[in-house]
């Protein structure tokens, strides 16, 4: 037998043999990637989840209830557990902020309630849920439908059919003196409506929770064949009079009669038994609340049960703890018995939950079920499907590493776990969500497919970009590479995170431990026009095994997803704006700056004097370097100041197009170097000459009006977002020698035919718009980020474009200038960005509070220090970093 998912991987009675009695050859680095990639992207149906609470009850339902099932007194000493302390840092990596509840709240709360719900809800692809819990507030199961992709359904527990029924009849008042007429009434409205349940579509299987009526353990009533004798009838109509007057004196429908819930589960059984639908029973077990008596929860009393009736399917719930081996063994033992793994993930610490998951492989790989029981705020959900994906990657990893369990019964493990047994055990025959094991292996980077088309690779440069456009590395021999390709991994200290360029920390502690850096292999490019036999790689940075939310290619990475998500699809190129000037011309000054007369150096826009041999000979290797290391040079052309020329890149998704944009410049930078030439990004390198910007050409894909609000949402967030685009303080210099060194008109606007705009439309039909509001300080990815941030909201707010700037703003009357809606001015200073970038609604919620607060501290520490430099120092000191 062969899995649909997984073409050609035995199944799992073939593969169990080999599971932990024989060693099997170690899986390949690859094929452990591939199934690390499985685990967290395997869909979820998570069988067995309560309601959400509406928004009513929101406020009388605090975050705290999710590390606790007790009471409100209890949350004070729930929010101290292990359990708390996990849950936390999940959520504070959802919601980008420090793990502390305190900010876990504030950023909560400036999120959309529906944008953070379906956040909680990725991955999973359906839920069926138990609506017996009765929660104030609760909204109705099939509202969870917004939530997944595929319909939900109801499971029906019993205990509640009975009571709403009692309720009803009581009510109703069909009830008389003679107790074992009403008796009979109750249970046969009782075995026509589960009768019923059976036969719904929408119900997917049935629960009891007998476990808080009594225990599983009654003595008095484990014979099934014993007949109703008349001691027996009294007994039972004695016990239902006395249910009927506790609800009438105290309003409580509670059953909490063991004889009668005995009764009742054994009349689901019974009809399910004889019924030819599959329906499986959840039996709730082990964990519970306070007035479940431990000693009485396990499961192991039922043996008469599952032997009796052995057409019904019975899953034990919550693993059936504390007595898991005992779950495991009636799991293995009996064929219509299996294990549900729900609470282990948010209950329990993650020591607890390993222990757990290896008892249950040790005798009952094959019927496990997974689900969270979450309820009643999305962050339980949240917390459960990440803590399962983290442990159950971190265990069935190490079994496949050490030889214990094959890579094959590993991947169909995982999928029977999260999808295929609830699937077919549930009968909801829905199709799988997400490829299978094979076709993730094949689709995962190999060594040769990297590095083959570079034979002479000798050396690797890991790269990352800090928040002051620092591109820092780290250098392996490509030995080392070939040997951990696809697990490669390099601990980071955390503390350069928290550095300034002149390698001095930002005020506070210096952060201890370490990241964890993991390389983008698609980003591979030879470097070998700069650096013989060395590939540059761009990487993503990881915490706790999770991408560290506050790294710029992460944000953007997020970023994307959600603009995904609304439909709009982006394309950029990048006009590249740089210097080329010999070293000594840093020691020829005038005012601080390096001067070259007219005489000594023709130059202008596309001016062919500029094209002087030397310059030709740079710039042609330049073009043919990236041409070689697959990125593709439209054209270059002499820019309007000396020595300066623009290169322009093909259009390409973002995150491949700013990828390619640090690429060109390490090439720039390497190749004019070793022709013993400077190449500079600094916007004002020249007096009274024009300075650099980096030009982006933007084209989104999406209707004409979500466009206009897009930008409208950009330029109403310019202020801040030059925060990101103008990030040091060279960027914001006005001198009376040098007007053309100003980033770009001094007043926020946008336009069509004026050329200074900071936000220009290039083209009305093609979508076409240039920004010109960021130079060669900027961390472009964190730039890119904010700059979409701020569109999402305009459309979400549906802002209007106001009308396009004809000319330099400061130019124009008053009146006019009004009437166009130019009335702010872009900031002067960086501390002024800074300051505006903190009032921006839809920057900090895009980027977080983590992300806004570390940036800040990192800029105006930055700025502090330059402030202390000479102005010439201050010069070469920027200039060397650009």
């Amino acid at each position: 037998m062969t899995h649909s998912w997984l073409p050609g991987i035995p199944s799992t009675k073939d593969a169990a043999t080999d599971m932990e009695t024989d060693l099997v050859v170690p899986a390949h680095i690859t094929e452990i990637t591939a199934l690390q990639k499985l685990i967290r992207e395997c869909p979820i149906i998570d069988h067995h989840a309560h309601p959400l609470v509406g928004d009513e009850q929101l406020p009388n339902t605090p975050l705290e209830s999710l590390f606790t099932d007790d009471s409100i007194s209890a949350l004070e000493d729930a929010s101290r557990t292990f359990l708390a302390a996990r849950a936390i840092d999940v959520m504070s990596k959802v919601y980008k902020c420090d793990a502390t509840l305190t900010d876990i709240k504030t950023a909560r709360n400036a999120i959309d309630r529906g944008e953070r719900t379906l956040r909680c809800f990725e991955g999973v692809s359906c839920m069926l849920i138990d609506t017996g819990i009765r929660l104030p507030g609760q909204v109705y199961y099939s509202a969870h439908n917004l939530l997944v992709p595929n319909p939900c359904k109801r499971i029906v527990r019993i205990e509640s059919v009975a009571e709403d029924i009692m309720k009803h009849q009581v009510e109703e008042h069909k009830y008389t003196d003679d107790w074992l007429v009403n008796f009979n009434t109750w249970l046969g409205s009782v075995e026509v409506t589960l009768n019923t349940e059976i036969h719904n579509d929408e119900v997917a299987g049935f629960k009891t929770v007998m476990c808080f009526r009594g225990g599983l353990k009654w003595k008095k009533y484990s014979h099934f064949d014993v007949e109703y004798t008349r001691n027996l009838q009294e007994q039972l109509q004695q016990d239902f009079m006395d249910w009927i007057i506790y609800y009438q004196q105290t309003g409580d429908r509670r059953l909490n009669k063991p004889l009668l819930v005995d009764n009742l589960l054994r009349c689901i059984c019974e009809r399910l038994e004889i019924s030819n639908c599959t329906k499986p029973l959840q039996v709730h077990s082990g964990f519970g609340h306070t007035d479940v008596v431990l000693r009485m929860s396990n499961a192991a009393y039922m043996e008469e049960f599952f032997h009796k009736y052995k057409k019904v399917q019975f899953i034990l719930l919550h693993s059936n703890y504390p007595f898991v081996i005992e779950g495991g063994y009636l799991a293995k033992t009996y064929e219509n018995v299996y294990l549900d793994i729900s609470l282990v993930f948010h209950k329990l610490s993650r020591e607890g939950q390993k222990k757990i998951v290896k008892q249950i492989l040790e005798l009952a790989p094959n019927k496990i079920l997974y689900s969270t029981d979450g309820h009643p705020l999305p962050e339980g959900f949240l917390i459960a499907n990440t803590e399962a994906r983290d442990v159950l990657s971190e265990v069935i990893t190490k079994r496949v590493q050490s030889g214990r369990m094959t890579v094959g019964f590993a991947s169909e493990l995982i999928q029977n776990l999260f999808f295929n047994n609830a699937n077919k055990l549930y009968n909801l025959n829905l199709p799988p969500q997400v490829t299978g094991f094979n076709s993730i292996l094949k689709s995962l980077p190999k060594f040769e497919d990297v590095f083959g088309w570079t034979p002479g690779a000798k050396f690797v440069r890991l790269m990352w970009v800090d928040y002051c456009n620092q591109v820092r590395l780290q250098v392996l021999p490509i030995s080392t590479v070939r040997k951990s390709f696809g697990t490669l991994r390099l601990d980071l200290p955390k503390a350069p995170f928290s550095m300034i360029p002149n390698g001095s920390f930002i005020p506070g502690p210096v952060p201890s431990g370490s990241y964890v850096l993991k390389p983008d292999w698609k980003t591979a490019r030879s470097a070998d026009s700069y650096a013989s036999g060395h590939v540059t790689v761009q990487s993503w940075i990881e915490e706790d095994g999770e991408p560290l939310d506050t790294y710029p290619r992460t944000i953007l990475k997020s970023t994307l997803e959600a603009a995904s998500e609304m439909g709009l699809e982006f394309s950029i190129a990048f006009e590249l704006e740089f210097v080329l000037y010999p070293k000594e011309y840093l020691h020829r000054v005038v005012n601080n700056r390096p001067v070259l007369s007219r005489e000594a150096n023709s130059y202008g826009w596309f001016d062919n004097i500029a094209m002087a041999p030397a310059s030709t000979v740079v710039m042609d290797e330049i073009a043919t370097a990236l041409e070689t290391s697959n990125v593709q040079v439209v054209r270059y052309h002499p820019g309007s100041a000396p020595n300066q020329f623009t290169l322009l890149t093909a259009p390409s998704q973002p995150m491949e197009a700013v990828d390619v944009l640090y690429h060109a410049r390490n090439v720039i930078r390497g190749i004019a170097q070793a022709h013993n030439t400077r190449a500079t990004f600094h916007p004002n390198p020249w007096i009274r000459n024009a300075g650099n910007r980096t030009h982006a050409h933007v084209s989104l894909a999406t209707k004409r009006d979500e466009q206009e609000n897009f930008f409208a949402g950009v330029v109403g967030e310019l202020r801040g977002l030059s925060a990101f685009g103008h990030a040091a303080p060279c960027g914001y210099e006005i001198t009376s020698e040098n007007l053309a060194t100003k980033p770009v008109a001094s007043y926020v606007c946008w336009g069509e035919e004026f050329m200074e705009a900071p936000i220009r439309r290039i083209s009305e039909d093609d979508a076409h718009w240039k920004l010109q509001c960021l130079d060669g300080t900027a961390n472009v990815y964190l730039f890119f980020a904010a700059m979409i941030r701020a569109g999402i909201a305009g459309i979400r707010n549906k802002r209007e474009l106001p009308s396009p700037c004809p000319s330099e703003p400061t130019l124009l009357p008053v009146g006019k200038r009004e009437s166009l809606g130019i009335v702010k001015l872009l900031p002067k200073t960086l501390d002024e960005a800074l300051n505006a970038m903190d009032d921006s609604r839809p920057l900090l919620d895009g980027l977080g509070p983590r992300t806004l607060a570390k940036y800040r501290a990192i800029k105006r520490a930055e700025v502090q220090h330059i402030v202390t430099l000479a102005e010439r120092d201050r010069y070469i000191y920027e200039i060397e970093r650009y």
